[in-house]
């Protein structure tokens, strides 16, 4: 069986900890789509639409623990390898999200954390389609 082609309000769970980055209140987001096809009235994720999610959110680390702030965007999303349609279809359960500082948490003393950007895998859950699915 191939993977399940993604679309409008599928949602992405995003883990707690992204190595030393512990989220503070790890966000749930649900999916735009752009694609002109529907599955059962949803419009399908198309190439490019994961660009789109943007995510501002709190973290700490055990050492700094005054919060900063990330920004998670997704790094990849599997696309369909072979399609009629303008634009590659977006599939698969996991994709894999970038966790970037953009203001640094502190330390008790005012120390800034020096974490680097964090890639990890995250899944898709809650996806309308349970139906259609590509190879």
């Amino acid at each position: 069986m191939g993977d399940f082609i993604i679309v409008k309000g599928a949602q992405i769970k995003m883990p707690e900890t992204f190595g030393p980055i512990v989220l503070v209140a790890p966000p749930l987001h649900t999916l735009e789509a752009t694609g002109y096809a529907t599955i059962e009235g949803a419009k399908i994720c198309q190439e490019n639409d994961e660009k789109k999610v943007k995510i501002t959110t709190k973290y700490t680390t055990a050492i700094h623990i005054k919060p900063g702030e990330v920004l998670l965007t997704i790094a990849e999303a599997k696309t369909a390898s072979y399609v009629l349609s303008t634009k590659p279809v977006i599939t698969a359960q996991k994709w894999t999200v970038l966790c970037a500082v953009k203001i640094p948490a502190t330390d008790p003393q005012g120390n800034l954390d020096p974490t680097i950007p964090q890639l990890q895998d995250v899944f898709i859950i809650n996806n309308p389609n349970q139906f259609v699915t590509v190879e």
